[in-house]
């Protein structure tokens, strides 16, 4: 290595032991260096391009849809863009490039290459928007929050069970959801969570933007870092108001049924599928 230093390559050295593709092109478009990951990506050998292959010939058919950013860097103005390349392998990538010109004597003679492979974090991009996309189009309500309350993340479900749009309560606490007579939950259900607890499908109030109060099942799950620790809480809230109307409204109508059979002036009962009294008029008895 200290030869290297001394040699003059040590440049060279450290080049090859980068993971961004490296490449250096005359003016006439011709090749006059390329790093180890270039050669690898082009599957060719260093001799092979230096001195000796343009870039249009690299490149092929892909060169027309690059040839305008050429052109411009060679202009003198520097040139960064997402692209899809394929391999020597045959396996597409998106790739992120870097063009900037040489200059000498105020001319450009030359421009740098610097591309690195993004497919990885495209692909991360893209599984992220996708799930943005899924857990805004459920009608459920999401939320995530810090230990502390502070809400993170509200999704469109939540905003409708609620009427809180995301920039009116991101960086707010929760606890302007809860009503002043269940603001102890708020601490409870924390360390609850925090001591390793999943709560799943607790019913509760919450409290709407309008002020109205309205019946939810909520399910709270930790968030955690590497090291085991719980960083975060998620909260999936589903609003049952309409389940809660309609258990009241079949015990309404169990409850005028029962009275009916109980004074009614013949002998009446009314019995379940296993055949268990659910009523039964006085003459009955």
């Amino acid at each position: 290595m200290t030869a290297n230093v001394y040699s003059g390559n040590f440049g060279f050295f450290v080049a090859d032991h980068v993971d961004a593709m490296l490449a250096y092109w005359d003016k006439d478009l011709v090749c006059r260096f390329v790093n180890k990951a270039y050669t690898e990506w082009f599957g060719k050998r260093r001799e092979q391009l230096v001195d000796i292959v343009t870039i249009p010939e690299l490149l092929g058919p892909v060169y027309e849809a690059h040839k305008a950013r050429i052109e411009a860097v060679l202009k003198g103005e520097p040139q960064k863009f997402d692209t899809q390349l394929i391999n020597a392998s045959g396996n597409a990538h998106q790739l992120l490039v870097s063009y900037h010109p040489h200059h000498e004597d105020g001319q450009v003679v030359g421009f740098f290459v610097h591309t690195v492979d993004i497919s990885s974090l495209k692909l991360l991009e893209s599984t992220s928007q996708m799930f943005a996309t899924i857990v805004n189009s459920t009608s459920d309500g999401i939320v995530s929050k810090r230990t502390d309350g502070t809400i993170l993340t509200w999704n469109k479900g939540v905003e409708r069970i609620l009427g809180y749009a995301a920039d009116e309560v991101v960086g707010s606490n929760i606890s302007i959801i809860f009503p002043v007579h269940l603001a102890h939950e708020l601490r409870d259900l924390v360390q609850r969570v925090l001591a390793g607890e999943h709560l799943e499908q607790y019913e509760t109030l919450r409290q709407r933007k309008d002020g109205r109060l309205i019946n939810v099942s909520i399910t709270l799950s930790p968030v955690k870092d590497a090291e085991g620790n719980v960083t975060a809480i998620t909260k999936v809230i589903r609003d049952v108001s309409h389940l809660k109307q309609q258990e009241a409204e079949l015990k309404r109508i169990n409850e005028r049924n029962r009275i009916f059979v109980q004074q009614a002036p013949n002998a009446l009962a009314m019995f379940d599928t296993d055949m268990c009294y659910l009523a039964a008029s006085h003459r009955w008895m």
